[in-house]
């Protein structure tokens, strides 16, 4: 697959898939593909097998968490300044927020990322537009 980026913008919200450098400090060229969940300021949550932003339950149409649930040890963070919290959409698969990156307040720091995908083109051929 192929990931096709805007990385002239530094307007990143909820909801945003982005690529970010994983480690950068020791391994710049590693990245990560991962949906932006909270922003600077935001409350995330964790409790019953689900996601609270500022005090609210996360839905997220794009994940069947009936057949999936979110296996999750309850934590609660406020997302620091200039830091976003990112999560893959294969939520029991995915290294990303949830584990605590570098010691880093489990988030990734905002001049890490790379850029905010807007188009997925698949080995198959399949191009699908990112909204």
């Amino acid at each position: 697959d192929i990931i096709y980026l805007n990385t002239q913008t530094n307007n990143y919200k909820r909801g945003n898939i982005i690529v970010f450098v994983a480690y950068p400090d020791y391994d710049p060229k590693t990245c990560y593909v991962k949906r932006i969940i909270g922003i600077p300021g935001d409350k995330i949550e964790f409790k019953d097998g689900k996601i609270y932003i500022n005090d609210e339950e996360l839905i997220e149409n794009y994940i069947n968490l009936a057949e999936d649930p979110i296996y999750t040890e309850e934590f609660t963070i406020i997302v620091p300044d200039n830091s976003y919290f990112v999560m893959g959409d294969n939520r029991n698969h995915s290294s990303d927020s949830r584990h605590n990156w570098l010691d880093n307040e489990h988030c990734i720091k905002k001049d890490s990322i790379v850029g905010k995908a807007f188009l997925i083109k698949h080995a198959s051929g399949k191009i699908k537009w990112i909204n």
